[in-house]
């Protein structure tokens, strides 16, 4: 019988990070992640024709004036980026944004954008279209804001 017990708690013991994992999967990789060459010419390229999209101007908009100014990582097939254009009028002004029950903070009145298959999308944009998890939102308000931890609550995501 103390056989059986011993293979029983070895068992739960081996067993017990595939639970632990399923309870909360927030992101603790605070390495900052590299960006592919050819993929980063592509986003430059596919946010040159967004910028041209919202005001019709490809005059207004050069490709050398374009570039990724922060990458964030992959989530969800989802590149995270905040994108710099040196034409574009940026402001100081801190804006805090609720998604998925978060509230990430973005401080230069420009937000950071979910890139997938050549299309940009604000985080809030990519969650509603759930493109994104909330698990995700954690992770990307962990990289983006050094406090995030601190203002909003540790989740619990379940497997699945």
């Amino acid at each position: 019988m103390s056989k059986k017990i011993a293979l029983l708690s070895l068992y739960a013991f081996l067993l017990m990070p595939l639970f632990l994992s399923c309870q909360n999967t927030a992101d603790t990789n605070t390495s900052t992640p590299t960006l592919d060459s050819e993929l980063e010419l592509k986003m430059r390229k596919d946010y040159q024709q967004y910028l041209i999209a919202i005001d019709g101007s490809p005059e207004n908009w050069k490709l050398e004036d374009i570039g990724v100014q922060w990458y964030y990582g992959n989530y969800s097939g989802c590149e995270v980026v905040y994108m710099w254009c040196a034409t574009l009028p940026y402001t100081l002004m801190i804006r805090n944004v609720e998604i998925a029950g978060y509230t990430i903070v973005f401080g230069t009145g420009q937000e950071a954008y979910a890139y997938r298959n050549s299309e940009f999308y604000t985080i809030k944009e990519a969650y509603d279209a759930k493109l994104i998890s909330k698990n995700d939102v954690y992770n990307i308000g962990m990289k983006l804001n050094s406090d995030f931890a601190e203002r909003n609550p540790k989740p619990k995501f379940g497997c699945g």
